[in-house]
């Protein structure tokens, strides 16, 4: 029945890869996949996986070697014609077991398509005499009938777009599931995933292999266009590196897929070292366990091995170090090189304080536990120096505080110094504090400052050169709930019974520390973040407050003018801030941050508009949401400068970028574009929203949408585009791309631009 036929080749009944077990019934015999193809057509003797050969029941199943020893193994040659199908052959009979004609256009999903019993599928499909039977391509189009011959056809509608230039065929991930890696004469590199797929209703797919290819997705891959005619780009696979297996990619931007037994996932990994790469191969030697070897565009040779400590197998490269006790705080010293680390671990509370008497003085008394009880908790924390060089504490740099004392900030600050020849020199800022408050303890809050300085190491110990060296303590009534420096000075958040207040105090000689400036603020500050003059405070209850520490003008001619904190404007919403941070796009210094609900509201100043009063408001100038993940943290980075093609310079963007860091372990960045890309990209996205095929039909509109119990707060521009949809357009086929660019209006040459250009801007991983 040609229904029949129909529905079984576009649902067909698909079933495992792994695991498959082999039917009674069946007669047939199943073999391994040799597959490392370079080229247009390659066979070789590496085993990629396990395919069904089906001879004589097309019932039969594949069956893996990890789960048979007895299986004969065989070859296969993957070959790409000039109009650019796809065609597996067995090597034994020359017979053809597997073609998908559409290949070179990147389908989603590539399907076997059988020639049919009076010739090939073209010649039918072109015939006159012949009715189409509505079959549609894999990406979704219905080819149109010609009355002329399939092959001139096919040839004159095929553009050297689409042409393969490059193929190669390895084991990837767990298992060793088989993946093919494509590149055509346009730059494109896809990466597919070969899965079992079986045709048991259908009779014409006897004898033929049971597979199917599978597009997966990854980031943005396309060089540009300038180069690829002039240099060479092999795919290399590779096995055993560091027991990593996968496939290199040469040129003049190499980059890695990489995955390891243990993982199905295949992550990207860029080479930015040595510039554009020639050849590469696995090498193993005693000098060079489990490397490789590449020669570069100068013809040095190489050779180099993956870092033991860390991990590459993961989506971000990390490096875990182990802890006994729990990090509260960690901050880098550029100038020392060494990080700061501030621990804290819980040991059970032997002493209890003593309340302040008229005549006894304070002190603590033993806690009386009887036999059976269990101690109260206690938390103890610690100060200490970690070198990168070998991720250990550095020898005698540790200091122990009282149980009864916490650490509440912790930050490396740049302040004026005459120690410096800059004037300016790195100090660390220590904010301690007791829990029990200033009644019942001998001393009250402090701000203790501390100065990392380089020493004779000891004999055999090289990390011992760092030394921690206490310069002064600055006692308080309140709680310093945050420190940051500006201008050189100490900036201090305290919490008291009489409110908050902000002080900015200047260091004299290293000895104390004198008060230059005040002002009254919020109900809880726990975030600051500065930028030359301005200050970004984030309150727990009432949202965000831009600061300014600037000079106080006035008529009278004083020796030293004093310094005054502004307000400058302030966000007309209140909000739990859990991160913030300064966002700069050009000449335009945005403020971003996130509340406890994962919205991810962007700030501006306008002292002009009608809505800012003056500039007492800062405007919101785009709400999102980020999908209900809780961030934790923001970092600030230059935007990397973009390469548009090989011999020209390199464009240096004056925008940056931020990165967000959430408590489910996500990382994701936040960038600034232009208003025209923005307008080609969101139109885009509108166009990909109904295109494609949602998980469980949900909108994806709605999981950016600002969550707000509010309807005023919800009253915004929404102006951010979400990039994990917009990398869903290169999931597409090159004919859907195509047709989507034409209904955007815009060339398709210029949305990979933009695409690339946004990816490589960002690109820290």
């Amino acid at each position: 029945d040609d229904d029949d036929d129909d529905d079984a080749l576009l649902y067909g009944d698909a079933e495992p890869v792994q695991g498959a077990t082999q039917d009674k019934t069946s007669g047939g015999r199943s073999g391994t996949a040799d597959a490392s193809a370079s080229g247009s057509a390659a066979a070789g003797s590496h085993a990629a996986g396990a395919v069904d050969e089906e001879q004589d029941d097309e019932f039969s199943n594949v069956v893996y070697p990890e789960h048979r020893n007895d299986l004969e193994r065989t070859s296969w040659a993957f070959l790409v014609t000039m109009d650019g199908a796809l065609l597996v052959i067995d090597l034994a009979t020359c017979k053809e077991c597997f073609r998908c004609p559409t290949f070179s256009h990147a389908p989603r999903l590539a399907t076997d398509m059988p020639p049919s019993a009076h010739g090939s599928m073209e010649t039918e499909t072109s015939s006159g005499s012949k009715k189409s039977k509505g079959r549609q391509r894999v990406d979704g189009t219905t080819p149109k009938r010609s009355k002329r011959k399939g092959s001139e056809a096919a040839a004159e509608g095929y553009s050297e777009q689409f042409r393969i230039s490059d193929i190669c065929v390895a084991s990837l991930g767990q298992g060793a599931t088989p993946h093919i890696a494509i590149r055509n004469f346009d730059n494109h590199l896809v990466l597919y995933k070969m899965f079992h797929f079986s045709h048991k209703r259908n009779k014409k797919y006897a004898g033929r292999l049971k597979l199917r290819l599978q597009k997966t997705h990854h980031r943005t891959l396309r060089l540009h266009e300038h180069i690829s005619k002039s240099f060479p780009l092999p795919i290399r696979a590779f096995q055993n590196i560091s027991q990593y297996d996968g496939l290199f990619v040469c040129g003049p931007r190499p980059f890695w897929f990489i995955s390891s037994p243990q993982l199905k996932a295949c992550h990207l990994r860029e080479m930015p070292i040595d510039g554009p790469i020639r050849c590469f191969t696995d090498f193993h030697h005693p000098s060079v366990p489990y490397g490789f070897l590449y020669f570069t565009e100068e013809g040095a040779m190489k050779t180099a091995v993956f870092p033991r400590e860390m991990n590459l197998e993961r989506p971000a490269m990390t490096h875990q170090i182990k802890q006994k006790s729990t990090v509260n705080f960690i901050d880098f010293d550029p100038t020392t090189e060494v990080y700061v680390v501030i621990r804290s671990e819980e040991i059970p509370a032997m002493f209890v304080p003593k309340r302040r008497g008229e005549d006894e003085a304070l002190g603590r008394n033993p806690a009386d536990y009887a036999p059976d009880a269990i101690p109260a908790p206690d938390h103890q924390f610690s100060l200490s120096l970690v070198s990168p060089f070998d991720w250990k504490t550095v020898p005698n740099s540790t200091r122990v505080f009282e149980p009864s004392w916490h650490v509440t900030s912790m930050k490396i600050c740049n302040l004026t110094s005459t120690a410096s020849e800059s004037g300016v020199k790195p100090y660390l800022l220590l904010a301690v504090c007791p829990v029990f408050g200033e009644e019942m303890m001998e001393t009250r809050p402090q701000l203790q400052v501390y100065d990392i300085q380089e020493v004779v190491p000891e004999p055999g110990q090289p990390t011992t050169k760092h030394r921690l060296k206490h310069l002064l303590t600055h006692e308080d009534h309140g709680v310093v709930t945050a420190v940051n420096a500006v201008g050189g000075n100490v900036l201090g958040i305290i919490g008291s019974a009489d409110g908050v207040k902000i002080f900015v105090w200047e260091m004299v000689d290293e000895e104390h520390l004198e008060p230059i400036a005040f002002m009254l603020t919020e109900i809880h500050v726990h975030l600051t973040v500065v930028l030359s003059n301005f200050i970004l405070i984030g309150d727990y209850t009432r949202g965000i407050t831009l600061l300014r520490f600037s000079k106080y003008i006035s008529n009278k001619k004083e020796k030293k003018q004093p310094m005054v904190l502004n307000v400058v404007g302030r966000d007309n919403f209140e909000s739990n801030v859990y991160a913030m941070d300064f966002l700069v796009h050009g000449d335009q210094l945005l403020v971003l941050y996130v509340d406890d609900r994962a919205n991810l509201v962007i700030l501006g100043y306008d002292a002009y508009a009608e809505q800012a009063q003056g500039g007492q408001i800062l405007l919101r100038y785009s709400i999102a949401n980020l999908g209900g993940q809780k961030c934790v943290s923001l970092l600030r980075s230059k935007c990397q400068p973009y390469i548009p093609g090989k011999g020209m310079s390199a464009v240096e963007s004056d925008s940056h970028f931020v990165q967000y860091h959430t408590l489910d372990g996500s990382i994701g960045t936040i960038s600034c574009i232009s208003e025209d890309k923005y307008r080609r990209l969101f139109s885009l996205q509108e166009k990909l929203v109904l295109l494609l095929e949602h998980r469980a039909g949900l909108n994806p509109r709605t999981y950016i949408n600002y969550q707000s119990h509010s309807p005023l707060e919800a009253r915004h521009r929404r102006t951010t585009l979400d990039g994990q949809m917009l990398n869903q357009f290169f999931m597409l086929s090159l004919v859907q791309q195509r047709d989507l660019a034409r209904q955007v209006g815009v060339e398709l040459q210029r949305i990979y631009h933009d695409l690339v250009e946004v990816d490589d801007s960002t690109n820290w991983l």
